[in-house]
């Protein structure tokens, strides 16, 4: 790709590559700023979809779309650009956040799903990779590239990674706001464990535990991890129907863990500090032997 696109847009650096094009840092010479510029691997028109987002999803939790254009046979959509790292990096043991910082994260995702599915968007593509932490820590959601109306023209098919796709979008069928929900259910499993709830040894393998097959169970150590569970598993049903109704009642539900989490927290922090008192009254109070002298601390 040539270091500039018209004389508008500056490419810097290769942020990366899917399989609807690449994705450019790039400096826009036009409003004197950094942009996430994501240039189409399939000609003129491929980001025509996302013209209508222009100026309708606007959230706090939700990268923005500055505008659609096209030059020559290439497409291109000029983004907000979010300095920061992906959930991916969060999402291998070692590296797992806090029970407590999944849930609050999730919850923020949720809002900025539940706006867009409100204005009556479906993502289609929720994994890891398309949620960035900016400099602040918050969360935003990116990739809207392949959303559609959520009206009487919704469309059907295969798009987006399968390992975070629900059942309904792998066999053809009409997608809904309730595939956006499985794909959260798959991304906050894969946060608290580490894993993929349905990894399996190849891509075709992971299809069929999808379409089939119960997801793994979340380990029983985790705090709230009953809980959590319950959360998931409704997330993970195989009939939409039986998910939550929409990303809003999801989010509540895991208000109300994060309420458990926090009471948690405070308990753990209550009993340290008790603990830690008792040995300094154990010490005040107990005698001190100097040489042949017992003194009596005050």
């Amino acid at each position: 790709m040539d270091g500039t696109m018209t004389n508008r847009y500056r490419l810097d650096s290769l942020l990366g590559k899917g399989a609807s094009g690449e994705v450019y840092k790039a400096w826009d010479n036009e409003f004197n700023r950094y942009v996430a510029l994501k240039v189409a691997s399939s000609g003129k028109g491929h980001f025509s979809a996302e013209d209508s987002l222009i100026g309708n999803l606007v959230h706090k939790n939700i990268a923005t779309v500055f505008s659609v254009e096209s030059l020559l046979d290439i497409s291109y959509v000029s983004m907000e650009y979010v300095d920061g790292p992906d959930l991916t990096a969060f999402c291998e043991k070692g590296m797992l956040l806090k029970p407590k910082k999944v849930v609050e994260l999730m919850i923020e995702v949720l809002g900025g799903l539940f706006h867009g599915h409100c204005k009556g968007y479906i993502h289609r593509n929720i994994k890891p990779s398309n949620i960035i932490l900016n400099q602040e820590g918050v969360p935003k959601i990116t990739d809207f590239g392949i959303t559609q109306s959520s009206g009487k023209n919704r469309q059907m098919g295969f798009w987006g990674a399968p390992d975070y796709m629900s059942p309904e979008q792998l066999t053809g069928k009409t997608v809904t706001i309730k595939s956006d929900i499985f794909s959260m259910g798959v991304v906050l499993y894969e946060m608290l464990e580490g894993r993929n709830p349905f990894r399996s040894g190849n891509q075709y393998s992971v299809i069929t535990h999808i379409i089939n097959k119960p997801h793994e169970t979340l380990d029983s150590d985790l705090p709230c991890a009953e809980d959590l569970s319950l959360l998931i598993s409704k997330a993970l049903s195989k009939d939409p129907d039986a998910r939550f109704r929409d990303c809003g009642e999801f989010g509540f539900e895991l208000s109300r863990v994060l309420g458990l989490l926090n009471k948690q927290e405070q308990f753990k922090k209550t009993s340290i500090l008790r603990s830690l008192t008792g040995r300094v009254n154990v010490f005040r109070n107990s005698p001190v032997s100097t040489g042949d002298s017992t003194i009596k601390t005050a």
